[in-house]
């Protein structure tokens, strides 16, 4: 009686691993709701680090800071958020924390000011020209990252702190910032 009692219960337990199995299989590349983390979507992004040295065709400046601020609206150029009551332009920074309408989700695009190591301030006379700025494209009309966004704008935020010596006091968040 007791073998036959471990013999259910080793086929059930089995039985159990195979429908897992197939449930996690069959579900492998399906996408993942909005907002949710999924940590292998994170990982197909590939390393922080990559973004931070990418291209860069001048030798790097002396950076003292870092903001990191949302551009609303659809990825498209049509700006329907602020961030600490200022309007940004996604173009007017240093790296853009994609949101998935262009760019994967969290996907990281070093621009064309990190590559020249150019200041924003040329641009915006609000911004500290030693302040490397991050912009995050939110998407649609949500003032809100998603949370790969999150994760990615503050793993580059902390590569770069330490790159650069840069005090988490002089590390800039959005006002509404999770």
């Amino acid at each position: 009686m007791p073998q036959r009692r471990n013999t259910n219960v080793f086929l059930a337990a089995l039985a159990s691993i195979v429908i897992g199995l197939f449930v996690l299989k069959s579900l492998d590349h399906a996408p993942v709701k909005a907002h949710a983390f999924s940590l292998s979507d994170y990982q197909r992004l590939g390393s922080v680090e990559k973004f931070f040295s990418c291209n860069v065709s001048e030798p790097l400046s002396d950076w003292s800071g870092i903001e990191i601020y949302y551009y609303g609206g659809n990825g498209r150029g049509q700006s329907l958020a602020e961030s600490n009551n200022r309007d940004y332009d996604y173009r007017n920074c240093h790296f853009v924390v994609w949101n998935g309408f262009i760019g994967g989700n969290g996907q990281i695009q070093a621009t064309v000011n990190w590559q020249k190591q150019v200041s924003c301030a040329e641009n915006d006379i609000d911004c500290d020209e030693e302040t490397i700025r991050i912009c995050i494209v939110t998407e649609g009309n949500s003032l809100y990252p998603t949370d790969i966004q999150v994760k990615r704008a503050e793993t580059l935020a902390d590569v770069i702190s330490r790159k650069f010596d840069i005090t988490p006091a002089r590390i800039f968040y959005p006002d509404n910032w999770r």
